[in-house]
């Protein structure tokens, strides 16, 4: 139960009795799903590939993920190129500099 030491006395059961919510971190799958349906909804694939290896190489913060999607997206349209393992390497390496 809570207990704020206010002294309304409903107050603390009507606050208990709201809805509570949990939130846990995704694992791999769910932030390689996110990354697909984000990609998706920008106009480009994702290939599983290019995903894992990003997940293998870089922090999983969904911060650092989204950034990176942001820079692949930029990339991919600014060169024509497709996003692939080759143009991750590119865009990680610029990232990293």
């Amino acid at each position: 139960p809570l207990k704020c030491g206010w002294r309304l006395k409903d107050l603390e059961s009507r606050l208990a009795s709201g809805a509570t919510y949990e939130i846990s971190p995704l694992n791999d799958d769910e932030r390689a799903t996110v990354l697909r349906h984000r990609a998706r909804a920008r106009g480009f694939e994702f290939p599983d590939d290019a995903i894992r290896y990003i997940l293998r190489r870089e922090e999983r913060s969904m911060h650092t993920l989204m950034s990176i999607l942001d820079c692949l997206d930029t990339e991919s349209l600014t060169h024509q190129r497709k996003v692939s393992i080759p143009l991750v390497k590119d865009v990680l390496s610029r990232l990293r500099d």
